[in-house]
């Protein structure tokens, strides 16, 4: 198989219905996105996207996820080999703030003791009618121990915010303390899989019923 990237990362993106995962997916990886019309996300979607860093060539696969519990079980087969996971809230709805702490507790116990790189993104920063402040996101950012990030579809913050938590992956996947050949050990994380493949064959399968 020929692989063309240094880097392969594996993103879980998080959060409720209408927070706008899939605008940040879509608008930050430059890809093209109906911004007037909400359509829920069916379980996942899936966005590929690719980086250059240092002159060494990333491949960023973001799994864009439902705010919908029904499809928890589903969401859950895809925590495995995580370079990171996006907690996205809409910073003009408190509720959804608040619900990052469930987001945050259903992954706990799938990523202790693993290199996974936690960003906490308010989104929808220009609008007028905030309920939840920039230093309210510091704050549980710092408690969640992750990177807070604001960013909004108008100011083309979306690909520059997608950039710098790429390069902080690649910071944190790097961050090995000087082990030997430790580009060979992290250069090709198997993120994307056949398993992959099958699931998200089955959730299609599942879109059309």
């Amino acid at each position: 198989m020929n692989i063309n990237y240094d880097y392969l990362f594996k993103v879980i993106v998080l959060g409720d219905c209408r927070v706008g995962k899939s605008t940040l997916c879509a608008l930050g990886t430059n890809n093209s996105f109906n911004t007037n019309t909400y359509i829920e996300t069916i379980a996942l979607d899936f966005i590929s996207h690719r980086q250059k860093i240092d002159d060494e060539s990333i491949k960023i696969h973001f799994w864009d996820t439902t705010g919908n519990p029904l499809y928890s079980n589903i969401i859950n087969s895809y925590y495995k080999d995580m370079a990171g996971i996006f907690f996205v809230f809409d910073v003009t709805n408190r509720v959804s703030f608040k619900n990052i702490q469930y987001y945050y507790k259903s992954v706990l116990d799938k990523t202790q003791g693993k290199r996974i790189k936690f960003f906490l993104i308010g989104n929808k920063s220009d609008e007028q009618n905030r309920e939840v402040t920039a230093y309210e996101g510091d704050k549980l950012a710092t408690q969640l121990k992750a990177t807070y990030k604001e960013t909004n579809k108008n100011d083309f913050s979306m690909p520059s915010v997608i950039e710098e938590c790429v390069r902080e992956m690649y910071v944190n996947i790097n961050r090995l303390d000087n082990i030997v050949n430790r580009k060979n050990i992290t250069s090709h994380i198997p993120l994307h899989t056949e398993e992959d493949d099958s699931i998200k064959n089955k959730l299609m399968c599942c879109s059309i019923l």
